[in-house]
């Protein structure tokens, strides 16, 4: 009797690990997130929205999944405001790039499936407010 409850608890264990490992697996915006790859960044390269080249700060990301995302990168510059440069269906290994004129290195990055509208990516007033 001792054996058989001992077994019939350890499948209840091992059931409601499995239930809770695959529960916490599914985190889709975080999955999508790292659809974002950083693969180059660049100060001073010239950038025809600057008028000057000394702090303009690019950054290069990839879409590394097999899906089309939409995307926000945000680059921090003078006096801490943020710059948000906005991405519409990004196919799979697309390089899109941001900037800033007065960038200082600091970035802000979101993603979510292209034309997902059930989920709202930060504008500037909220990323500047937030950070």
């Amino acid at each position: 009797m001792t054996f058989f409850y001992l077994k019939q608890l350890n499948m209840k264990k091992l059931t409601i690990f499995l239930l809770l490992t695959t529960l916490l697996s599914f985190t889709p915006q975080d999955d999508i997130n790292t659809c974002l790859k950083k693969v180059d960044s660049s100060w001073g390269e010239a950038c025809e929205e600057c008028t000057y080249n000394n702090d303009i700060y690019k950054v290069y990301y990839v879409n590394t999944c097999n899906f089309a995302i939409d995307a926000v990168i945000s680059l921090q510059g003078a006096k801490n405001i943020w710059k948000t440069n906005y991405f519409e269906n990004v196919q799979p290994n697309d390089t899109m790039y941001a900037f800033n004129c007065h960038g200082n290195g600091k970035i802000l990055k979101w993603a979510r499936k292209a034309g997902d509208k059930s989920l709202v990516l930060p504008n500037d007033a909220e990323i500047n407010a937030a950070y």
